[in-house]
């Protein structure tokens, strides 16, 4: 087994496409099986041609588009597989940067929990902003 640890404050953006050169070369190198666990700052077009040749695991970023989508379509299914209590995932095959990929969507109790304080805050939010509207356009009417 192998590791390596990079400084964390250094830009992922600057220094990941070295870090994924030097990951691809030792991995070209290395006796099978192997197995290549990265951030999502990995998962990029530029990268996929070498993906493709080592496999690994990695997250999907979640700006991609169709990220959401995919998750949609998982939410829409019924192929869910119990993890634990309060979690499950459902697998999903699609082709990706011109690769052929498995995701695998995640559902949890607490993601949803987190996703509904969030909209809860951010309608009481609205609510605020739509009253404190709704007098400002009571007073400037008065005068």
């Amino acid at each position: 087994m192998a590791s390596k640890s990079w400084d964390g404050n250094a830009s992922d953006s600057q220094s990941c496409k070295e870090r994924a050169e030097a990951l691809f070369t030792t991995f070209a190198r290395s006796e099978a099986p192997r197995s290549l666990v990265a951030d999502a700052k990995l998962s990029s077009e530029d990268n996929a041609v070498h993906l493709a040749k080592l496999g690994c695991i990695t997250r999907i970023p979640a700006t991609l588009k169709l990220v959401s989508q995919v998750i949609s379509q998982a939410l829409q299914g019924e192929r869910w597989h119990d993890l634990d209590e309060g979690t499950r995932y459902q697998p999903m095959a699609l082709c990706h940067y011109g690769m052929a990929q498995r995701w695998l969507v995640v559902s949890s109790q607490a993601a949803l929990e987190r996703a509904e304080k969030s909209l809860n805050t951010a309608q009481a939010a609205l609510g605020a902003v739509s009253k404190a509207w709704r007098l400002r356009s009571c007073c400037c009417s008065l005068s």
